[in-house]
């Protein structure tokens, strides 16, 4: 769950915006051409509609970077190089699931010309990223093409 914090954040404002929309729409057409008054159906459109619109842009937003997240890692799995990492720091984030915070592993790794680099686990629960310690090794996988795009495997080396 914590891992596509984004696709289901992202999905959850989606609908609660076309929800609002769809409402919008209903208040709408009763006002306007059931009961006939379109001076009170602006009013009781502009409000839901407003709503709505702004839940569906945050929410795709949101759901929009999760799935290119979890695209480019499906890419990695099939295509990239698996290299062993080093765990660099264990950090809390501004995120929260149920009253608990997110937290994400930082890591270090060199690419094949031995230079190093960086990334990060993207989100993980509390105990999950407890469970390593700064120096641990780990396993990602990164794009030959571009050495800085990486996927986090943890202490599974296999990218299933």
């Amino acid at each position: 769950m914590a891992k596509h914090f984004n696709i289901w954040f992202g999905g959850i404002f989606l609908a609660v915006g076309a929800v609002c929309l769809l409402i919008g729409a209903v208040l709408a057409v009763v006002l306007l051409y059931v009961l006939g008054l379109p001076d009170a159906a602006w009013a009781a459109v502009i409000a839901p509609s407003a709503v709505g619109i702004s839940f569906a842009v945050l929410g795709g937003a949101f759901m929009a970077v999760g799935l290119r997240r979890r695209r480019l890692e499906q890419r990695l799995r099939v295509s990239g190089t698996t290299t062993q990492a080093t765990v660099a720091s264990i950090e809390q984030t501004g995120v929260r699931v149920n009253r608990r915070r997110l937290w994400r592993v930082r890591y270090t790794y060199d690419d094949l010309s031995g230079v190093a680099q960086r990334g990060d686990s993207g989100y993980l629960s509390n105990e999950e990223a407890h469970s390593y310690a700064i120096g641990d090794q780990v396993f990602v996988r990164y794009d030959p093409a571009d050495p800085t795009v990486s996927a986090w495997l943890g202490r599974d080396e296999s990218p299933g």
